[in-house]
């Protein structure tokens, strides 16, 4: 079974993410807040097959998560997703140079993220 740490302070979608990544047989670990996400995804790094994180979340956005976790590893072997409500160009393209697997917008529909996620 896959392990995929989410990372999210917005509590209903991560919820419906979580959800829906349980029932496609998935096992979710989930975050509340980036403080939490971190420290998760530090313990349980060789454990994981992917993390997906809201890139805008207050004190540690997940740029600073992204950052912390290729600092402290080195060179990552888990992917990584954003998530945002940020649809800025800009955005996106900052968050593929610094490695990320994929930038998300939340405004997609929540079964096009989770068919991008499992593809």
């Amino acid at each position: 079974m896959k392990n995929i740490l989410v990372i999210d302070n917005d509590h209903i979608f991560r919820y419906l993410l979580c959800q829906s990544l349980i029932k496609m047989n998935f096992h979710v670990t989930e975050a509340a807040n980036s403080f939490i996400g971190l420290q998760l995804a530090k313990e349980h790094y060789s454990n994981l097959n992917l993390i997906i994180c809201n890139v805008d979340m207050p004190k540690l956005d997940g740029y600073s998560i992204f950052n912390e976790l290729r600092k402290t590893f080195k060179i990552s072997q888990v992917p990584f997703i954003f998530l945002t409500g940020n649809e800025k160009y800009e955005s996106h393209k900052k968050a593929i140079e610094m490695g990320a697997k994929y930038y998300l917008t939340k405004s997609l529909d929540l079964y096009k993220i989770l068919h991008i996620i499992c593809t």
